[in-house]
């Protein structure tokens, strides 16, 4: 099998062209595939970026995209950095996300991907093992330090601070500067003083954007608790129009 592989990439690089394995996709990879061109290049923010899970999934989605990744825990950070080595193009921030530039607490759960700055609440697991100081940026003034005009996708998974961190945004994404949001939302009362589900969506409608979907459910005594919302700017490309008129 692989001497006949060989000879199909030997054939094909011949006409100029690649073998490549088509990535498999579960449904939020198969929405953004939609209205992303997979072989462009988008400029992506992954917020909260953990240990690299996300930088791996859209590097599987598009190889040749630009990531600046935020992790605040120092500890995970450096697990992001070694996870995402073999990776180009990676921007690693070492710096939380939020509505004001900063220094915040970081609440380090014995589970790194439920670590927040909020408190957590009773519908919350895992232990506090650390309080970290940490630095805080707001996207807004990211993006005009690194001259960055317009993003693709705006990931977030914050742990009930996503709300923040879209409110860091608010002059990227009032003036159609961010194609795609996809952020987390918590239903349950996982962490203390989130937000709710409606004041995310409220943000993003009012400032023009549509809602493609929710992904991901998470359940907690058979109730949703959270999930990802998945938002796109209708303007940003003409196909979009078409893709949701479809």
């Amino acid at each position: 099998m692989d001497k006949v592989k060989s000879v199909i990439r030997g054939a094909l690089g011949f006409a100029g062209l690649q073998l490549r394995r088509i990535p498999k996709l579960d449904d939020v990879d198969r929405a953004i595939a939609t209205l992303v061109e997979q072989d462009s290049q988008p400029l992506i923010l992954d917020v909260g970026a953990n240990e690299g899970q996300s930088v791996h999934r859209f590097k599987r989605l598009f190889p040749e995209c630009e990531l600046h990744a935020f992790e605040p825990s120092p500890s995970t950070f450096q697990k992001l950095k070694l996870n995402t080595l073999n990776f180009a193009n990676v921007v690693y921030n070492q710096a939380g996300v939020g509505s004001k530039t900063g220094i915040l607490s970081l609440r380090e759960n014995e589970y790194s991907d439920m670590s927040s700055f909020l408190e957590p609440s009773e519908s919350c697991w895992g232990n506090i093992v650390n309080t970290t100081r940490v630095p805080v940026v707001t996207l807004d003034s990211y993006c005009e330090s690194k001259k960055i005009n317009e993003i693709s996708i705006l990931k977030t998974d914050t742990q009930g601070f996503d709300y923040e961190v879209l409110v860091g945004a608010t002059n990227l994404i009032q003036f159609s500067r961010v194609h795609i949001v996809l952020t987390e939302m918590i239903f349950s009362d996982m962490y203390k003083n989130s937000k709710p589900f409606g004041e995310y969506y409220s943000f993003l409608k009012e400032s023009g954007y549509k809602l493609v979907g929710f992904y991901g459910f998470g359940r907690q005594d058979g109730l949703a608790s959270w999930c990802d919302g998945l938002f796109v700017n209708p303007d940003f490309a003409p196909k979009l129009s078409r893709s949701m008129a479809s």
